[in-house]
């Protein structure tokens, strides 16, 4: 017999036909927005202590916002069309699969206007070293 606990609700959602979908929190974190936001100093210390926000910062690739024309964007757009290699530029899109690659990023950010390119991050590109054995 089940009692009214806190799990309760879940098991009745879960036992319903209704459909199931994550929660707000977890499909915001997949915004790249908001992991941007997230990687900003500071900000991982609103929710974990600082040595715990401190050990998870070292597993986060840069990630830059393009909506503005300050001297930090100008800097990263330019080492983005120099060394499209580097980065890749992410749609706010989920899925992975409209992500700009190589040159194609040089293109992209050379033809965008300011407005135009607000909806993408540039993210430097995680290098896999590869070792031999």
């Amino acid at each position: 017999m089940l009692t009214r606990s806190p799990i309760h609700p879940l098991l009745c959602c879960c036992r319903s036909n209704a459909i199931k979908c994550p929660s707000v929190a977890y499909t915001l974190a997949g915004f790249k927005k908001v992991q941007q936001q997230l990687a900003k100093p500071g900000q991982l210390e609103l929710f974990l202590d600082k040595a715990k926000a401190s050990r998870l910062r070292t597993c986060f690739a840069g990630q830059y916002g393009l909506e503005s024309d300050d001297e930090e964007t100008r800097t990263v757009v330019q080492e983005a069309i120099e060394f499209p290699e580097k980065f890749v530029l992410k749609p706010q899109r989920e899925g992975g699969g409209n992500n700009i690659w190589g040159k194609e990023i040089s293109e992209k950010l050379t033809s965008s206007s300011i407005e135009e390119r607000s909806a993408f991050i540039l993210m430097r590109r995680i290098m896999v070293v590869s070792e031999s054995e």
